[in-house]
């Protein structure tokens, strides 16, 4: 009998000392307190992570809270009492810890648990102290570096929007010297239009927490309003109905790109009588989007190709079509007679580089 509670004995002794090791290394340590004598007992790691040293026995809970630091402490007794008042099973809770030897704050996590009679009265409650102020650490300083991000690129969307619109001043500038029924007037409109659908992207980034996505039906809505003041004929309605769907700032500019030399080019092209409607139609096919432009206007005769129908004409404008919908993964259908009908699809999601 001797023997057999001398090996028990030494195999407890490793199991705890083994215990307290793999405490050590993963600095974590464990505590039960008991509500009837308002004592803690606590592991050594405990100990270790609050810089004093190992107490046999117990502690008594003011002790104990002297080590939690003063701004934390009252929440973290809130939120234990709050626990034991509502019948929750335990509670989690991050805070700080003053080390008594230095005075240095710690971050540690909390968790714990409790266990009741049948009346629901807590007999103990027991948890484990994490000491996580290195990786706490390293989480501020990604917020940080993130904010700093968020900041830098606000800038440089708010410097690219300002320049853009220098340019679309320079150009305004200077087709103010040409006749309107002039061919430049017109190139420097168009040149004028492509630049402010880039622009407004920019404007909506700088006025967003999210520097890399873009609600493509206020960016489209946005555009064409635009377009809508600046050509401002009375006789041709512009209709639009755009899901709220998001899409990345690369794609989004080749959207809007897209958009407005088909809107344009309806306005210019479409209504020889100086009347009639343009639709701008957005939103999910299956696993694409879908964007189809389309008009009553006089509709253009087209050619049949093994692979595809395109206009007979169209010029630069129809050429940055197919370009730009190539570029996002894109196709673009075009349908003519009555009207015309343009249906540009690109997959929903951005693909991922081979």
């Amino acid at each position: 009998m001797a023997r057999l509670i001398h090996d028990r004995t030494a195999q407890l002794q490793d199991t705890n000392a083994l215990l307290a090791t793999t405490q050590e290394i993963a600095h974590l340590g464990s505590w039960e307190f008991v509500p009837q004598t308002r004592t803690i007992r606590c592991s050594e790691e405990v100990y270790r992570i609050i810089g004093v040293p190992t107490i046999t026995g117990t502690i008594t809970l003011n002790r104990a809270m002297r080590a939690i630091g003063t701004a934390d402490r009252r929440q973290f007794l809130r939120t234990f009492l709050e626990s034991v008042r509502t019948g929750a099973p335990g509670f989690e809770m991050v805070h700080r810890v003053i080390r008594a030897d230095t005075g240095a704050h710690r971050w540690v996590l909390q968790r714990c648990i409790h266990r009741r009679d049948p009346n629901g009265r807590v007999i103990w409650t027991r948890g484990m102290v994490h000491d996580i102020s290195d990786r706490h650490q390293i989480e501020e300083s990604l917020r940080f570096a993130l904010a700093e991000k968020s900041v830098l690129l606000q800038e440089v969307n708010h410097r690219v929007r300002n320049n853009l619109a220098v340019v679309q001043s320079i150009l305004s500038l200077q087709r103010g010297y040409l006749p309107p029924e002039s061919r430049a007037y017109g190139v420097l409109t168009d040149a004028g239009n492509r630049i402010a659908s880039m622009s407004i992207i920019h404007d909506q980034l700088y006025n967003t927490n999210n520097a890399a996505i873009i609600v493509l039906s206020d960016y489209i809505e946005t555009l064409l309003s635009r377009i809508r003041e600046s050509y401002a004929i009375p006789g041709i309605e512009l209709q639009s109905e755009v899901d709220s769907l998001t899409i990345d700032v690369t794609r989004a500019i080749s959207c809007g790109l897209i958009v407005n030399e088909l809107v344009v080019n309806a306005y210019k092209h479409a209504f020889p009588s100086g009347s009639g409607t343009i639709s701008v139609v957005a939103g999910r096919a299956g696993q694409d989007i879908e964007i189809v432009v389309t008009d009553d206007g006089a509709g253009q005769k087209v050619r049949s190709a093994p692979n595809e129908e395109r206009p007979t004409t169209g010029g630069l404008g129809r050429e940055l079509v197919d370009q730009l919908a190539a570029q996002i993964g894109g196709t673009v259908t075009y349908q003519s007679e009555p009207g015309t009908r343009v249906v540009v699809r690109f997959p929903a999601s951005e693909p991922v580089p081979a």
